[in-house]
């Protein structure tokens, strides 16, 4: 019996495993790492996702979808970041007109699933949120057999998502709507939308069904945010100014009044192809010869940034522009032109050759001692013969000092540390004063106590 029995319970294990992994579920691709979807316009693009396991409303992932324009200007297209010359990327669009739809009201977006079902068929759904209750909108086509953790792409338009949403409201979509003439006010909208499994054949686009979690456990959930929103010059101003020179880099300032918010993905750099861009009165990227550096050149809204990776010796027509998650682009900053400098060519340029070698580009704190030695030193017995000997035996070291990364950090740290006492000194003296009363107060008091 214990022979038999040390036989069957692993088989009785094995199978009652398979019977768990099999159960009726979908669950997001790679939840842990994903990072965007595929939309399919009149070119494939990438869409943004904020990672979420979609496990409930408050969990989904969100999925960042970019809108074409209201029948009034600006012209998303022209602020989309893929945007060249022109609006060569069309958008995805709605409208409520079922007999006007246009071609770009079927572009779809490919939602990455994984499947599994058990020793029933079932057919794939995904319902939209419209209202409190949920809304068929978009199904498989067919049913699939049993399996087990299986890739699935579930495709629904932007179209079909807001004609869900709608279905009990009119209040979601409407400024998506390309034949409202009063839909004149720019949005951004989150939907959710639930995938799921059933046995049962659910009509598409008409009725609801209720709480699907509840009623249909095991999905998982998005959340469609939809954008037409962009920014002019007269909602959203950026100034470029301070661009400094670097070895195969520009350093720069910018300041903003932005009003982006949780949709803010960072600050990119343009790069002009023209060293006159007619599009810079207007600033929308889409009207200008250039193109958007790859990666942020900072994730802040204002201060100091580095674009870096560029030739030497080339001149540059630099602006600079705020990306949202939809891919949407502020209008541009004012342009700078700018010319990366090799560190040699720095090093004769600046003649402040450790500070510069520290540094490894045009920097405020150079530029002080830079002064310093043409105002002060430069009038003394002492600075003169202390210039002399800096200028006979730095350059030899420059160089040296520029490939050694501790070495740059420890003349940096020197350097910002000369600067505060020579413009501060006066906080130091303060503290010194201060410091010696509390002192004084102090071996006062012990004396007291002590009589």
């Amino acid at each position: 019996m214990k022979k038999f029995l040390s036989k069957v319970f692993p088989i009785v294990l094995l199978l009652a495993s398979l019977n768990v992994m099999a159960a009726n579920t979908v669950h997001i691709l790679d939840a842990s790492t994903i990072t965007s979807v595929t939309g399919f316009t009149n070119k494939s693009i990438s869409l943004i996702v904020d990672k979420g396991d979609g496990a409930s409303e408050g969990t989904a992932a969100k999925v960042y979808i970019p809108m074409a324009t209201i029948t009034t200007a600006p012209t998303t297209d022209y602020y989309y970041l893929n945007s060249t010359a022109g609006p060569n990327y069309t958008l995805f669009a709605y409208t409520a007109n079922g007999a006007s739809k246009t071609t770009y009201s079927n572009y779809t977006i490919d939602f990455p699933l994984v499947v599994s079902i058990d020793s029933n068929a079932k057919y794939l759904y995904a319902a939209v949120k419209s209202a409190s209750t949920y809304v068929v909108v978009a199904n498989y086509g067919s049913l699939i057999n049993p399996l087990d953790n299986t890739q699935f792409t579930l495709s629904i338009s932007p179209q079909k998502i807001c004609e869900g949403a709608t279905l009990n409201t009119t209040t979601n979509c409407a400024n998506f709507d390309e034949n409202n003439s009063a839909a004149v006010t720019e949005a951004i909208k989150g939907i959710n939308i639930y995938f799921f499994v059933s046995s049962s054949l659910l009509a598409i686009g008409s009725g609801d069904i209720g709480a699907p979690d509840t009623t249909y456990a095991g999905g998982v959930y998005f959340q469609a945010n939809m954008s037409n929103q962009v920014f002019t010059n007269s909602e959203l101003n950026i100034s470029l100014s301070n661009l400094f020179k670097g070895d195969h880099r520009l350093i720069g300032t910018m300041a903003s009044n932005s009003t982006f918010s949780t949709a803010y993905k960072g600050t990119y750099a343009y790069l002009h192809s023209l060293d006159s861009d007619s599009c810079v009165s207007v600033r929308e990227p889409g009207r200008c010869q250039g193109a958007f550096v790859t990666d942020p050149v900072t994730q802040n809204l204002n201060g100091e940034f580095t674009l870096a990776n560029l030739p030497n010796s080339t001149e540059v027509t630099l602006s600079v522009g705020l990306i949202d998650k939809f891919g949407f682009s502020s209008t541009l900053s004012n342009s700078i032109k700018g010319t990366p400098t090799q560190i040699q060519e720095l090093l004769k340029k600046q003649a402040c050759f450790l500070l510069t070698a520290g540094f490894g580009e045009e920097h405020y704190v150079i530029n002080f001692f830079r002064q310093y030695r043409d105002q002060v030193l430069a009038h003394s017995w002492f600075g003169k013969k202390f210039i002399k000997a800096y200028y006979r035996s730095a350059p030899q070291y420059a160089l040296i000092l520029y490939q050694s990364t501790f070495l740059r950090w420890v003349v940096r740290s020197m350097a910002y540390v000369m600067y505060f006492f020579f413009n501060f000194y006066w906080v130091i003296l303060i503290g010194l004063v201060g410091l010696s009363c509390y002192y004084l107060y102090f071996r006062k008091k012990l004396y007291t106590s002590a009589q």
